[in-house]
């Protein structure tokens, strides 16, 4: 089967935030029980929980990313990887999820990528057409989905019939 890579992006926050996303990221070890199960090999990597104390300044003065940094969420990713899913958290933090496509794709051209999460399934048609890293969008609870899409897509039947998707 085909290597997977799930992402669970770094948090974005403004200056003054009182909470951080230091959260389990239960969803996406649904994603990865899911597709294991379906014997694709799975790498995570927790953006947030791997590095829970870095903290860095993102665009404007009043903005930081808490988690790993893009080239350490990079070197993490296998190098054959077939699959990257992206978890798309709120939308208020789109700008950082949307640059971490782009480096992904950019690092990874041959790999497929696949946004989920709450802005995701909130705003598939905008997410695709502002985001041309993004191959494939899984809306709603997307466990089963996501086994479904890479199933058809490594065995070359395409995504025509899966549903739940956007692209």
């Amino acid at each position: 089967m085909s290597k997977v890579a799930i992402i669970r992006t770094p948090s974005l926050f403004a200056a003054g935030a009182l909470t951080l996303s230091a959260t389990p990221p239960l969803g996406i070890a649904y994603l990865a029980a899911g597709l294991r199960t379906a014997g694709h090999p799975v790498s995570i990597i927790d953006a947030v929980g791997e590095a829970i104390e870095q903290v860095y300044p993102f665009g404007r003065k009043n903005l930081f990313v808490n988690g790993l940094t893009f080239k350490e969420i990079l070197d993490r990713v296998p190098a054959d990887v077939k699959f990257i899913c992206v978890s798309f958290p709120f939308s208020h933090e789109w700008p950082l999820a949307k640059r971490l496509c782009f480096a992904l794709k950019e690092r990874f051209p041959r790999a497929v990528i696949i946004g989920g999460g709450e802005h995701i399934t909130a705003m598939p048609d905008f997410s695709l057409r502002h985001c041309a890293a993004l191959d494939y969008a899984v809306l709603g609870e997307g466990e089963e989905t996501i086994v479904e899409l890479t199933g058809a897509l490594s065995r070359d039947e395409g995504a025509d019939n899966v549903a739940g998707i956007a692209f």
